[in-house]
């Protein structure tokens, strides 16, 4: 039995042609894997030729060619450094590490899925980073060293500025200390300085020649002052007695009284310095029983014609009503066209002849226009959401005036920054689903004692277009102008602030944003008798650009 075993030993013959068969299969499957990654990688290769190209159309190229998806966040390389490369049939990883080289980002690639995220500076490169930034302050004025209240401080290449308060004075945080600045004011030419300064800055800037001859000349007796500053030198007596001497509120049991603690005694003077033209601004004519033809200007509403109808059947149409885009969308003399960001506006049935205003029969259209800024990859999903939302109520977000505020003062001054502290640009929007902006905020707020009678509310571009569009306020009230001078923004239209289009939409493209409107309207018939049926309709809608034409639509339902 031994001797049988050990005759017998090790693995049948049969068993041994079969092991050598798997062998040759597994090694014909790795070769044809290995062949099949070669043949991946290579149809894999890169060509890319851009010079100062944005990451962003970059990234977009190497998906394209590679077929690998990035995954980041928007808002991560919206300030990185536009890209140079020149390289042809490089990998991915090739590509990617010229790509990144220097930029504030860093990447990892798993599964043919590239994902981006902030760079984590060393130990080192923080300390280091925490010296190298600096914070600047100084003073603009003018050539006579008089402060620019309002002038424009722009760290150079980005979007990062600021505005001089009412002594001229402006500070920049956390900026790196090579930065240049550039400070601007309407009418002055512009000027650059380093942030890095040896001692106190006062920058003064000079006036633009070609704008001398515009310059109005106002003599006081004590001094000659432009025409801008000549009401504030009026009030001189008043602002030292107000700001030196306690005074005490004569409506409150006030006995030991306070010094004022702003820049303006609202309750002790009765003309606002902060308005430099007066004009006379009717929105609505007068009664004149729709006889009279009126000289309407190129921004003001279509005339409504269609009140002769039964009460029911009128309130209940919808089309007659006035066309929403054209409300929103107006052409100048020019031809420029130009868009309300906010707009108010209501058709009133004309008084007939003989009859008491108050004891007839009325029929009133109310439309309100709000434009929100939303980033462009949600417009899609908000759009949707809204389109058949009812907006009855206002429910949506709006700006509100602040009481005390005067013009020109917005965003900078004592009382603004107490105003908008806490409060944040990007907003909830519940019925969109998605976070938004408001494009327009209130300017200036009331000064009920005014008699002057050149205050009256304007609207003004919220923070972040203020300082993306570089914005500042013009010469004329509710005007902001461009580096170029040029009015971007205007509220010569008594209906609501207007921005002209081309700017505005170069704006969105520029930062990946977009833009809707939210509308809301009434239609209603009131009747003159008490026992007959008013009849009263709301209306909503969304508007918005779909492949550059303005388009939307409403819908209507009982008030």
């Amino acid at each position: 039995m031994y001797k049988n075993y050990t005759k017998n030993i090790g693995m049948p013959k049969r068993y041994i042609s079969k092991i050598l068969l798997i062998m040759r299969l597994t090694t014909v499957i790795l070769i044809a894997t290995i062949m099949q990654v070669s043949a991946i990688s290579f149809g894999q290769k890169i060509s890319l030729n851009t010079k100062n190209a944005p990451l962003n159309s970059i990234i977009k190229e190497i998906s394209k060619q590679s077929g690998y998806e990035f995954f980041f966040d928007d808002n991560l390389i919206k300030n990185t450094k536009p890209v140079t490369i020149n390289t042809k049939n490089s990998t991915i990883e090739e590509v990617l590490k010229l790509c990144f080289n220097g930029q504030p980002i860093s990447y990892k690639i798993e599964d043919r899925v590239v994902s981006l995220k902030a760079k984590q500076p060393s130990f080192i490169e923080g300390i280091l980073s925490k010296f190298q930034l600096i914070d600047v302050t100084g003073f603009i004025q003018d050539e006579n060293g008089q402060p620019l209240a309002g002038a424009t401080i722009k760290v150079k290449n980005t979007n990062r500025a600021v505005l001089t308060d009412n002594r001229g004075h402006f500070i920049i945080e956390g900026i790196d200390e090579n930065a240049i600045l550039v400070a601007s004011y309407i009418g002055y030419k512009s000027k650059e300085f380093p942030a890095r300064q040896s001692g106190p800055l006062i920058l003064k800037l000079e006036l633009e020649t070609s704008n001398l001859e515009n310059v109005n000349i106002v003599s006081t007796g004590y001094q000659t002052l432009s025409k801008e500053r000549a009401t504030g030198s009026f009030e001189k007596m008043l602002a030292i007695l107000t700001d030196n001497y306690k005074f005490r509120e004569s409506w409150a049991y006030d006995n030991e009284g306070t010094y004022y603690q702003g820049p303006w005694e609202f309750m002790l003077r009765n003309i606002d310095p902060s308005f430099i033209l007066w004009e006379t601004r009717e929105k609505y004519p007068d009664k004149d029983f729709g006889l009279k033809e009126y000289k309407s200007d190129w921004w003001t509403m279509e005339n409504y014609a269609y009140w002769n109808r039964l009460p029911l059947d009128w309130a209940s149409s919808i089309a007659d009503l006035p066309d929403a885009i054209k409300c929103i969308q107006k052409t100048d003399t020019n031809g420029t066209e130009w868009l309300h960001l906010n707009m108010n506006y209501t058709w009133k049935q004309p008084k007939q002849v003989g009859e008491d205003s108050y004891r007839t029969d009325r029929r009133e259209i109310w439309y309100m226009f709000q434009a929100y800024l939303i980033k462009k990859k949600d417009k899609v999903k908000a759009v949707t959401f809204l389109k058949d939302q009812n907006f009855h109520g206002r429910r949506f977000p709006e700006d509100h005036a602040t009481t005390d505020l005067l013009a020109r003062e917005h965003y900078w001054s004592p009382i603004s920054k107490q105003e908008l502290k806490g409060r944040k640009e990007w907003i909830d929007f519940d019925k969109a689903g998605c976070k938004v902006v408001l494009t327009n905020k209130y300017a200036v707020g009331e000064l009920s004692q005014d008699k002057s009678g050149a205050h009256f509310y304007y609207q003004m571009p919220c923070k972040m277009m203020l300082g993306g569009m570089e914005l500042r306020y013009g010469r004329k009230d509710g005007d902001f102008v461009n580096r170029s001078g040029e009015v971007v923004m205007s509220n010569d239209s008594l209906n609501g602030i207007m921005i002209r289009k081309t700017d505005f939409l170069d704006y969105l493209e520029s930062n990946e944003l977009d833009v809707f409107w939210v509308f809301l309207g009434e239609k209603n018939s009131f009747s003159k008798n008490e026992k007959m049926k008013d009849f009263r309709k709301s209306l909503s809608g969304v508007y918005y650009f779909e492949t550059g034409r303005l388009t939307g639509d409403m819908n209507m339902s009982d008030w």
